[in-house]
């Protein structure tokens, strides 16, 4: 293959990533699973329940499925991951009880899990082959604008669909979607990149890669659980905000719209993350953004406003679309290409741990307190968190300026 057909080949790769994180968000089943699992008897308690083992099963599959990427290729991982989400989608439309619909939660973490790292790996060293990786905070912002996106629109016609037809039929459009990326996946070219060394075994080498991101570099692990708190907030506020849509009067006609304007939020956020990063300063960026997702949750939950008060989640949503692209970018600088899968995947563990581990507890604030107390509460924790981990971040970065001077 000569150069030029290479080079446009990988740029394509671009396009077609943000087109998969598209059709992965396409989640046209989000606006009705709650009610979709009340149907079927699923208790609020339960929900959480599901949501936990979910979270457990990601968490226990991140990781290994990163490596898996990073040994076998990323688009090898990619392509498992949509055929997992679409054959699981299409059975959820049969599923009749708790315990059915557990299972195939399951299986859909495990999919998730080959997608989770995957692609964001995939897309930095096809910029890194074609000499643009200065550009990846700008690309990786529009690939989550699309994703975004995606999860507008999908909140508005998932409602639509599922009054006019059923749930079920609107699951099995969503696995024909999901069918559509698995063949999209099967397009991508994959870039050059370090392989793993096989020579010492997987398990060594996958213990390697384990060590580095907790000791061998200390930036990187603070910058991953900078990340990984500030994911996990968001995710907790995302099954926080239909409780709080009922509690607040909203009526379930408008659910799906304003779930499509959060999510419009967070794409143009992330669209322009490079650009409200230039403006701001990098530094003061990362220090501002735990105590804006900090003020959303504490506003959100201790404000009595109303209606108008779905207006404070938008500081959680401006959060979320800047976490991504920023701190993918300065962990993929840290990272070489042979551990970069296997490493996101490692933020993306942490987020699920952090969801497993406090998910009882965030089900059980609501019913001990309020939903109110329980926001704050998320607002509190989360802000701290992370903003000591960026203090960390910090201390490590001018250490190695010291060493390196």
């Amino acid at each position: 293959m000569s150069s030029s057909n290479r080079r446009k080949l990988l740029h394509q790769n671009i396009a077609k990533i943000a087109a998969l994180r598209f059709v992965s968000m396409f989640l046209l089943i989000i606006p009705f699973i709650t009610l979709f699992w009340q149907s079927k008897g699923i208790s609020i308690a339960d929900f959480f329940l599901i949501q936990g083992v979910f979270s457990i099963t990601v968490a226990l599959w991140e990781v290994p499925s990163g490596f898996f990427a990073d040994v076998l290729g990323r688009k090898k991982s990619i392509i498992l991951g949509f055929a997992f989400g679409a054959i699981f989608l299409a059975l959820y439309a049969g599923a009749e009880n708790f315990w059915q619909c557990l299972l195939i939660e399951i299986a859909l973490g495990i999919g998730m899990s080959f997608k989770s790292g995957s692609d964001s790996a995939l897309l930095f060293d096809t910029l890194k082959e074609l000499g643009e990786t200065s550009d990846y905070k700008k690309m990786e912002g529009s690939v989550v604008f699309w994703s975004s996106i995606a999860e507008t629109i999908a909140s508005v016609l998932g409602a639509i669909l599922a009054d006019t037809f059923s749930y079920e039929t609107v699951f099995l459009i969503n696995a024909a979607v999901f069918g559509v990326g698995a063949i999209i996946s099967f397009t991508l070219k994959e870039p050059q990149r370090i392989q793993i060394d096989k020579s010492k075994g997987h398990i060594n080498a996958f213990k390697e890669i384990a060590k580095f991101s907790v000791s061998g570099s200390p930036k990187l692990k603070w910058l991953l659980l900078y990340g990984a708190s500030l994911s996990t907030a968001t995710l907790t506020a995302v099954w926080y905000f239909q409780p709080f849509f009922k509690e607040v009067g909203l009526d379930l006609v408008y659910f799906g719209v304003v779930w499509g304007f959060y999510n419009l939020v967070v794409g143009i956020t992330s669209k322009y993350s490079h650009q409200i990063e230039e403006l701001i300063g990098d530094k003061k960026l990362l220090q501002l953004l735990p105590f804006i997702c900090l003020l959303g949750f504490v506003l959100l939950g201790g404000v009595e406003a109303g209606i108008w008060g779905l207006g404070f989640a938008i500081l959680i949503q401006f959060t979320r679309g800047m976490n991504q692209p920023i701190t993918a970018y300065y962990i993929n600088l840290l990272v070489p290409s042979d551990r970069r899968a296997t490493i996101l995947s490692m933020k993306s563990l942490l987020v699920r741990l952090f969801f497993a581990v406090l998910s009882p507890l965030l089900g059980y604030l609501v019913s001990w307190y309020s939903l109110r107390f329980a926001l704050v509460f998320c607002g509190i924790f989360f802000g701290i968190v992370s903003f000591v981990s960026y203090i960390f971040y910090e201390r490590a970065s001018k250490v190695e300026k010291e060493l390196r001077a």
